[in-house]
């Protein structure tokens, strides 16, 4: 701490930086009735997880490390579900008129899918606990279902899942 800096004034601690993450997974949880609204702290939540990670030494997220980096990768994981699920449900309260703007919500939850495919199967595959590794291989699945049925082709549908329940080696 500097001279003159308040104790209160010191840098948040990582552990309390995924606290407040946390917290806003769950006040985007708690706002599904409104998706538009909860898409934005969906989105607020992904930047503090991510900005996390990227802050985090390297070499405790490559392979993961430390109960923090973890704890990050599969709380990005789990936000980017949400997210994804919560483009979807706003897209399917537009009117038939506005097809286009479905398309693109579906092209934008297919992506976020894919991204929390790839950080839930590193969480699973390199987290610290064996709860923590059940937890995001079983997410990972939902997404890979969920990602399978915004497309239409069934071989890609087969693509996936198989890389939905894959464990990856890296993040």
């Amino acid at each position: 701490m500097g001279r003159g800096q308040k104790p209160s004034q010191a840098a948040p601690t990582t552990a309390h930086r995924l606290k407040g993450a946390e917290a806003l997974q769950q006040r985007a949880q708690r706002r599904s009735s409104d998706p538009t609204a909860a898409n934005l702290v969906w989105e607020e939540a992904a930047e503090v997880f991510q900005s996390i990670i990227s802050s985090l030494p390297s070499s405790e997220v490559d392979p993961i490390r430390s109960e923090d980096a973890a704890r990050a990768v599969f709380g990005l994981g789990e936000t980017l579900q949400g997210w994804a699920q919560s483009v979807m449900a706003a897209a399917a309260a537009l009117p038939d008129e506005q097809h286009h703007e479905e398309e693109q919500a579906k092209v934008l939850a297919f992506n976020l899918l894919k991204q929390a495919i790839r950080f839930l199967n590193t969480a699973a595959s390199q987290g610290p606990d064996d709860s923590l590794k059940s937890d995001a291989g079983v997410a990972a699945g939902n997404a890979g279902c969920a990602a399978a049925e915004l497309v239409g082709e069934q071989q890609l549908k087969h693509a996936l899942l198989q890389q939905a329940c894959a464990p990856s080696g890296g993040g």
